[in-house]
């Protein structure tokens, strides 16, 4: 929320109970990546699910089941990203991620359930039409 340099490592290691070993070194990498350029430096980045393409708006469209401890969930979000306080970029974006039923501490992860990265690389998806009230605009030819 103020600082990616910060906030990155922060996250990490207090949602760690919830990633595999494998997920969280694949973020331990992509956080040490992202320092080593500068692309987290006085950063913040934020997702919003998108309306209307909630897991509750289509879960059967969200959630695929491989087995009867692997998921697959597909997350469409729009993601902000701020450079001090200006924003610097808005996508859209869906992540099919791989969650897992494993057994772990309770007191750390009451609900058994880990993400195990993605089960193919994040794409950019288009923006929801949008519907214009404008008038149409005359032909000057």
């Amino acid at each position: 929320p103020t600082n990616g340099d910060d906030d990155y490592p922060r996250n990490l290691h207090a949602l760690s109970p919830y990633f595999t070993p494998a997920c969280q070194a694949l973020l331990q990498h992509d956080y040490e990546f992202r320092r080593n350029a500068g692309e987290l430096r006085r950063r913040v980045r934020g997702i919003y699910e998108i309306p209307g393409r909630g897991y509750a708006d289509n879960p059967t469209l969200r959630v695929r089941t491989v087995s009867n401890r692997d998921w697959v969930v597909t997350l469409d979000v729009t993601a902000d990203e701020y450079y001090a306080s200006e924003q610097v970029k808005r996508a859209l974006v869906r992540y099919p991620l791989k969650v897992q039923r494993i057994d772990v501490d309770p007191q750390r992860n009451p609900f058994g359930l880990v993400i195990d990265c993605y089960d193919g690389a994040p794409q950019r998806i288009a923006k929801p039409a949008e519907t214009s009230t404008a008038p149409p605009a005359e032909d000057t030819l």
